[in-house]
């Protein structure tokens, strides 16, 4: 199994549990779901590349854009609302 098997099937697992946790509650949009998703689908990224599936890279770049956004979000709501 190569490197790039290993990140994809971290990849897998990350996302899996960032579904779950939102599925069931545990987390709503968050800086961890996000982050498991972005580092997920960067595993999945590598995987991808390596078995040169061109559209599962474009996806999975896009999936990591999004995640980026929701972040940027989250940050910048988190700067507005600040400590009272």
């Amino acid at each position: 199994m190569s490197l790039f098997e290993i990140a994809g099937w971290i990849g897998v697992a990350l996302l899996i549990i960032a579904y779950f946790l939102l599925s069931t509650e545990r987390v709503k949009n968050s800086y961890l779901f996000q982050w498991l998703n972005i580092v997920g689908a960067f595993g999945l990224l590598l995987a991808a590349l390596e078995k040169d599936n061109y559209p599962t890279v474009g996806l999975e770049i896009v999936w990591m854009l999004i995640g980026a956004y929701a972040i940027f979000k989250l940050f910048r709501q988190n700067r507005k609302d600040g400590p009272a």
